[in-house]
């Protein structure tokens, strides 16, 4: 029988436990403790509301950006682009754009997604320094004549008219038959090349509901809004966007848009609550700076990582989803790309098994927060999961894509004959790539590769990518066999310790004694248990008031 103290302490330790685990349900998630339920595409799509960057996005170039867009009901939409010379710490300046939506349809390239056609009516551009505004302001006038604007510097925080179009135009007075007076073409203009912008992204979007249950059962969801990766590049990338007219995006940018609907939204997301803050251009969200830059020790970059979007889309229309092992004790690397044929990536169609070694080197002076890291592939093996797949393989040349014949969901090595030239697969073959450790806000390490099918920078000789592709999650860290702590456990012998010899219990002293530890052991894990989750919850409540 319990005495009051344990019997209060286990009613306490019992209802602080359920306190305890509520409180995590929605303060102490993460992807690598939760079960996925499938991303589930939205219909009808419904864009009206608010949505905003979730992280500070990069885009090749490098440049660094914060997103802010509105949709409204009648079609129109009303959007904010922050532009920042390093990780959105130091703005540079903003635009923001007004125009409508024309049309939608179902994308015939890509399920689940919608090509739109838009208008745009106004942009403006608000530079935040002297001496970028003096540089936009000599990009416009190159483009635009000197009577559309006035002959006055440029100054900081003003906003500048670079595009207006009026979508629904007035006719010249009847009173006037010449059309005397102010007419279309003096009031329409369009600036926009000279900061080489483009909202091509808008043409291709895809909402989905991400629903996912935590350890205790509890479902959380959110809505997401992705959008095309255009061909032409981002504002400011030098790119000729002349050349691009008509090529429409096929995938989609690394980082989606949040949809704000309530103050949840923020509890795991500061950098929703920032650019949700922002109620005028002239108060551009600031970041707080990085607390994790280059170098990185080799030991972030142990374990194993996992896609963080449970599927990644590519510009060839393709849909993976990646495994990433490393081990820094030997430098070595594991890489399991699976393939898919659709945006939700249940279907697979093939895998890849890419095997070799990496070596870590000095921070990229083109990206500060990076650092460059060099892939060696050493050897490969391509596994066919869909017909198709195999009867594309097996017609395959002997000497160009393995040895032998294919078999469904049976792995061959390609490294006999250096690759497969189907797959565009070499081996050997060196991959000069850059990387970046995050930590976010439950401190979970996010490990961003460079994104390399972005056109590489010309002024430097060894091409790297200057931008990322999703992150990775690390799930699973390996313990370093040669730590210090692990290799004294190892050579530690084991200790024999030598008594005297006695007389041997009796069976009834041996169920008495252990009866008597087992009850011990209970009352010290019961109070143990109350205590412990007692704290739980005044931690718990404390970290509700900070917040």
């Amino acid at each position: 029988m319990w005495n009051n103290l344990e019997y209060y302490g286990l009613r306490w330790g019992l209802w602080s436990m359920i306190l305890g685990w509520a409180c995590a349900y929605v303060d102490e998630w993460s992807p690598c403790n939760v079960q996925e339920a499938r991303v589930s595409t939205e219909r009808p799509v419904a864009l009206s509301g608010r949505w905003v960057s979730r992280r500070c996005e990069l885009r090749a170039g490098p440049h660094y950006l914060l997103r802010a867009y509105e949709f409204g009901f009648n079609t129109s939409f009303f959007l904010h682009q922050f532009y920042y010379a390093d990780n959105c710490v130091t703005p540079l300046h903003s635009l923001t754009i007004r125009g409508q939506l024309n049309e939608m349809k179902k994308s015939w390239l890509l399920p689940g997604a919608i090509d739109m056609d838009y208008t745009l009516t106004q942009v403006t551009v608000m530079p935040y320094s002297a001496e970028h505004a003096e540089r936009l302001q000599a990009a416009v006038l190159h483009v635009c004549p000197l009577a559309r604007f006035s002959a006055q510097p440029w100054t900081a925080y003003e906003a500048y008219e670079v595009l207006h179009f009026d979508a629904h135009p007035t006719p010249p007075p009847t009173s006037h038959p010449d059309g005397a007076g102010v007419t279309r073409i003096d009031v329409e203009f369009d600036c926009l090349e000279a900061l080489n912008f483009t909202l091509d992204e808008l043409q291709l979007v895809r909402l989905q509901r991400r629903r996912w249950v935590t350890v205790g059962g509890a479902s959380v969801s959110r809505k997401e809004l992705l959008t095309g990766e255009s061909v032409r590049g981002v504002a400011g990338v030098g790119v000729d966007p002349a050349g691009m007219d008509g090529q429409r995006p096929v995938s989609y940018l690394p980082d989606f848009l949040v949809k704000v609907e309530d103050e949840h939204e923020f509890a795991d997301c500061p950098v929703c609550a920032a650019v949700d803050s922002t109620i005028s251009p002239s108060s551009p969200p600031i970041l707080n700076a990085s607390t994790h830059p280059p170098p990185y020790p080799l030991s972030d970059l142990s374990g194993k990582f996992t896609s963080l979007a449970e599927c990644e889309s590519r510009p060839s229309g393709s849909f993976i989803r990646r495994t990433l092992t490393l081990q820094p004790a030997t430098q070595e690397w594991q890489g399991e790309y699976q393939h898919f044929t659709e945006p939700d990536c249940q279907q697979r169609s093939f895998t890849i098994l890419g095997y070799g070694t990496f070596n870590l080197q000095e921070p990229y002076p083109l990206l500060p927060i990076a650092q460059k890291i060099d892939f060696l592939v050493i050897n490969a093996t391509v596994t066919p999961h869909l017909d198709f797949v195999l009867q594309q393989l097996s017609a395959s040349n002997q000497t160009e894509c393995g040895i032998g014949p294919w078999l469904l969901n049976r792995p061959k090595d390609i490294t006999p004959t250096q690759g497969c030239k189907l797959l565009g697969l070499t081996i050997p073959n060196a991959d000069f790539n850059i990387v970046r450790v995050e930590r976010d806000v439950r401190n979970n390490t996010l490990l961003f590769l460079g994104q390399d099918y972005q056109d590489p920078p010309v002024e430097v000789s060894v091409s790297r990518p200057t931008s990322f592709q999703p992150p990775l999650i690390q799930c699973q860290r390996d313990r370093d066999p040669a730590s210090p702590s692990s290799a004294a456990t190892s050579r530690t012998p084991a200790v024999r310790k030598v008594t005297a010899t006695t007389p041997a219990p009796t069976s009834r002293q041996r169920t008495a004694t252990r009866r008597q530890r087992l009850n011990g052991a209970n009352r010290r894990i019961r109070s143990a248990a109350a205590v412990v989750s007692v704290a739980i919850v005044i931690v718990c409540q404390l970290s509700r008031m900070v917040m």
